[in-house]
């Protein structure tokens, strides 16, 4: 067997989050309003990755992401798992939004090596209202961080972009064209997601199904905890995923991902709570 690496994993822990970002990628404000705001659990979360490290000899990059990554109940135990096995990655990003102090517990974890890292994004001091006290304890205890400043005139990335599905789903063509200019399209940098036991390629497709805007049937998948399916040919759909040049979410996506004059919207406009 050859080996098999990929260049970036993200693992959605929590659909819960401290905030409702007007602009959210994962729609998480019509996930409130849906009911469908839960963590995924560890027990799950942690058989999909002994599955994907039996698939890939090395990941460069994992990350952890939700929803506020930090509110899963196990994240402490999950940072502990992935640090008794990073000689499978080479770094993981710990994505979070700055609302949350950091804990003793979790900070030990992060502490212990140099390939973990927190990523801070500051919505302003009114949003983020731990992220000066959280750099001081990163500092403190010798934990790496990168804070990623989302307001004012030099805010990181120009803002955000509206990730709002189509009303209508545009034909196979389309969007083959559109996923191969896509930055998510591109072989060497195609990014997988995990959901629970379900690996997928680019976020966006899962997120929308989350809020009954396109069906799963949709969305390329692989179940990584599925005992039906040999390891041989798990392998065969991870690499089919990773080098397919069609990727049916595309139908349902506004295609702004391929467009570098798109509008930018103020990231972490907050909308009214439910």
């Amino acid at each position: 067997m050859d080996d098999l690496s990929i260049r970036r994993v993200a693992i959605h822990l929590t659909w819960r989050c401290t905030l409702r970002c007007e602009k959210c990628g994962a729609y998480i404000p019509k996930i409130y309003e849906l009911g469908r705001a839960f963590d995924y659990e560890y027990d799950q979360i942690r058989q999909s990755l002994l599955a994907l490290f039996d698939l890939v000899e090395r990941i460069d990059v994992i990350t952890l992401t939700g929803g506020e990554a930090i509110l899963h109940r196990n994240i402490v135990d999950l940072c502990e798992f992935l640090l008794e096995r990073q000689e499978k990655f080479g770094r993981l990003d710990f994505q979070t939004n700055g609302t949350v102090l950091f804990s003793d517990e979790l900070l030990s974890v992060m502490a212990k090596s140099s390939k973990l890292t927190f990523f801070i994004d500051n919505y302003g001091p009114n949003i983020s209202t731990n992220v000066e006290r959280n750099v001081e304890r990163c500092k403190q205890r010798g934990v790496r961080y990168q804070v990623r400043k989302y307001y004012g005139e030099d805010a990181h990335m120009n803002g955000w972009i509206d990730w709002s599905p189509r009303k209508e789903k545009i034909s196979r063509e389309a969007a083959q064209k559109q996923f191969m200019k896509c930055a998510n399209g591109r072989p060497d940098r195609r990014p997988f997601v995990i959901y629970g036991n379900l690996l997928t390629v680019c976020a966006m497709p899962y997120c929308r199904y989350s809020i009954g805007a396109q069906p799963l049937e949709d969305i390329l998948t692989l179940d990584l905890t599925d005992e039906r399916l040999a390891l041989e040919e798990k392998r065969e759909r991870l690499l089919e995923m990773r080098d397919t040049e069609f990727n049916p979410g595309c139908q349902y996506c506004c295609g702004i991902g391929v467009d570098q004059d798109v509008k930018r919207y103020p990231a972490g406009e907050q909308v009214e709570r439910t």
